[in-house]
Formats: C-alpha cells, structure tokens, sequence
C-alpha cells in the first residue's frame, strides 16, 4: 500500500494544473491521475506530474488508488461530478461553485453526509493579492 491520500483531478485545464501542483508538493498526498473530456490535455497534465491519464471521470472513480477527487472541470458539471464521486465513495473537493443552485447544493452536502465523505469547496480567493489591496483601500 502506498502512503498518503491518493488524489484523482477531474479536469486538466488551468486551475486542475494549478491543483495538480500543490497535490504534488504535499506531503501528505498523491497525485495518482487525471482525467478531462480533452484527452490530450490530460495526457499533456499526466505527463507534467509522472501520473496516468485516464479516458473518464468514471474511470478515476473505480480506482481504489485514489481516496480523494479534485473536481476542476467548467461550472456547469462540477456538482454532477462531485456527487458521483460521493456516490462512489471518495472525498471531493469541487472548485467554487459548489453547485449552479441551492438545492444542488443541498443535495452534495446530504451525499456527503450520507456517504461519510469530505466534501469541501475551493475558493482561495479570499487571500488573493488584488482583494487584500482592496481591503486596504477600504
């Protein structure tokens, strides 16, 4: 068996890159895949960290080497594939925003709980340089 969380991103684009790199230098984590509807810029990801490209977000799920799904893909299927990796039993952390709706929301949060998984959003932006500036203005 191998050491730390095993991390599965869904979406290779800018920010599952910049996911992928923080994954990477964790300690307490492994990068293991990563998966994208553009099969060529997750091989160009995979190739980037040393780690396997996969066809599906489907196929990152039945993995038992990954305990934990980074969800970076567009706005309008992180929910869809956040509580598909509930479902399947990994812990999620799903870039902002969480869901398009409240009830879409709701309904992560109850899988979460249902399954006993993690379920956590991105959102850094609160210490974003710009912001703090704005701040200071204020």
């Amino acid at each position: 068996m191998t050491a730390g969380l095993g991390v599965g991103i869904v979406g290779a684009g800018k920010i599952g890159a910049k996911r992928a790199e923080a994954i990477a230098a964790s300690p307490g984590a492994r990068l293991v895949a990563v998966a994208d509807t553009d099969p060529g810029r997750a091989a160009m990801l995979a190739r980037d960290f040393g780690i396997t490209a996969v066809a599906s977000a489907e196929m990152l799920l039945e993995r038992s080497d990954i305990d934990a799904i980074l969800v970076a893909t567009p706005h309008r299927w992180l929910a869809q594939v956040a509580l598909a990796a509930l479902s399947a039993g990994k812990h999620v952390l799903v870039e902002k925003p969480l869901a398009m709706t409240a009830a879409g929301a709701a309904e992560l949060v109850a899988a979460a709980h249902a399954s006993r998984r993690v379920l956590k959003t991105g959102f850094n932006h609160r210490c974003h340089r710009a912001l703090a500036e704005a701040r200071a203005l204020a």
